[in-house]
């Protein structure tokens, strides 16, 4: 979900170039489902019938159970695509009317590889399916 809200964003950013930047892919293993009471200072508790909406779709229990967070990082090389004619970057981007496709690439091998992780360890399948029909509509204007 967080990758394909990154992609999105990167979608729009035309002229930007993310050279050599990472990914940073965390998990917290700290399970709050087990503790009712402790809720993070950013999301506040369900109510009970958030808490029953959600028990009965198994992509929205998965959803909101997720512990994982991404950011991006290492920012050196990277260019807005925003600069004076007498300041370009040592690697100016060849379309600078378009988002940066091999950034955009490597977001979608990662959703793919982390969609096959899940697959071949038991995830739902029905949310699995879910996930492809998103990607599928997200990339479907990139590479034409």
């Amino acid at each position: 979900m967080k990758l394909r809200e990154l992609a999105k964003i990167i979608k729009g950013l035309h002229g930007y170039r993310f050279y050599a930047s990472s990914l940073l892919i965390y998990y917290d293993g700290h399970d709050t489902a087990t503790n009712p009471t402790s809720h993070s200072t950013d999301e506040p508790a369900s109510t009970p019938s958030q808490q029953s909406a959600t028990s009965n779709n198994p992509l929205m229990r998965y959803q909101d159970q997720s512990r994982a967070d991404l950011k991006v990082i290492d920012f050196a090389h990277c260019t807005s695509g925003i600069y004076a004619k007498d300041c370009m970057p040592p690697y100016p981007p060849m379309h600078p009317d378009e988002p940066d496709k091999g950034y955009l690439l490597g977001l979608k091998n990662l959703m793919m590889i982390f969609r096959d992780i899940w697959d071949q360890n038991g995830g739902d399948h029905d949310i699995s399916q879910q996930w492809l029909k998103e990607e599928e509509e997200l990339w479907a204007d990139v590479w034409d």
